[in-house]
């Protein structure tokens, strides 16, 4: 999550209340409520996880405990910084500006959509949303701007490239698995326990096989790489269903179209190879 003084900066950007929105920040990130607070059937006595209210599913629960003690001003505090939270989310793994805006209104309409579903716990999401976007979107660009430069005193370009590349390497895992012969019950699904020991193994090592490459002298350029693989995500992303053929076919597409991108699969896929076998052995000893 961006630090609190970024969220400082946003709040005083759309001229919410800095100490109701520090409230706020307080309940999300570091001191949430017990749960049956929050939820009164629960009848234990734990705390919810930090950052709770922020999934789809969540959110009227928590957008109804803040807007019965904080009010209109707390609920867009607490929406603002769900925003801050996945912009930066989104900035780690890639996304480009205009993604990133139009992800972001799409949150807010699933955070709309699920108050329609869950009646009665979003008192006046409907103005209060309204009003927010209102004051939102002319900043949404100077607020991305903002995290993008807190995030490139924290994380280097590689690590970008590496959570950029987190749907292609899961695409790549699963393909190597089912042909290897672990498949699943149905359609292109592989054995849970070896997807997640060999894709969890692959993106811990995914950074350090970079700059092996790097330090080899293997040219990629990270932005171009990035470029195609936001190129390849808004293909996937923009069709309603894909086959695992169509997304090969876009993966291959891709390497046509950068140098850089094609020796990027080859060192993932050579990667994925590399954990599989790894897995097999530890499996079989």
């Amino acid at each position: 999550m961006p630090g609190w003084d970024i969220h400082r900066k946003i709040y005083e950007l759309l001229n919410l209340s800095l100490s109701t929105c520090s409230c706020i920040d307080e309940i999300v990130d570091s001191t949430p409520p017990l749960i049956k607070e929050m939820i009164p059937q629960y009848k234990g006595y734990e705390r919810l996880p930090i950052h709770f209210g922020f999934s789809k599913t969540e959110f009227p629960d928590a957008y109804n405990y803040i807007y019965k003690r904080y009010g209109v001003v707390g609920v867009k505090c607490l929406m603002v910084h769900y925003v801050a939270d996945f912009i930066e989310n989104l900035l780690k793994r890639g996304f480009k500006d205009h993604m990133i805006v139009a992800e972001v209104q799409k949150l807010i309409r699933d955070y709309v959509s699920e108050c329609s579903y869950q009646q009665g716990k979003c008192i006046d999401i409907d103005n209060v949303v309204k009003d927010l976007m209102n004051a939102l979107n002319p900043y949404l660009e100077q607020i991305i701007k903002m995290i993008r430069e807190w995030i490139s005193k924290k994380e280097l370009p590689l690590d970008v490239l590496v959570n950029a590349s987190t749907d292609i390497l899961s695409f790549l895992v699963k393909l190597e698995l089912y042909l290897k012969g672990y498949r699943g019950k149905r359609g292109f699904t592989v054995n849970k326990q070896a997807f997640d020991r060999v894709f969890n193994k692959a993106k811990s090592m995914l950074r350090i096989k970079l700059y092996e490459a790097l330090i080899s002298g293997e040219h990629i350029d990270v932005n171009e790489t990035l470029e195609v693989i936001n190129w390849v995500r808004n293909q996937v992303t923009g069709k309603p269903r894909i086959t695992v053929n169509e997304h090969a076919k876009l993966i291959n597409e891709g390497k046509k179209k950068s140098a850089s991108f094609a020796k990027f699969i080859e060192l993932m896929l050579n990667l994925v190879k590399e954990c599989i076998k790894e897995y097999e052995m530890e499996k079989h000893s």
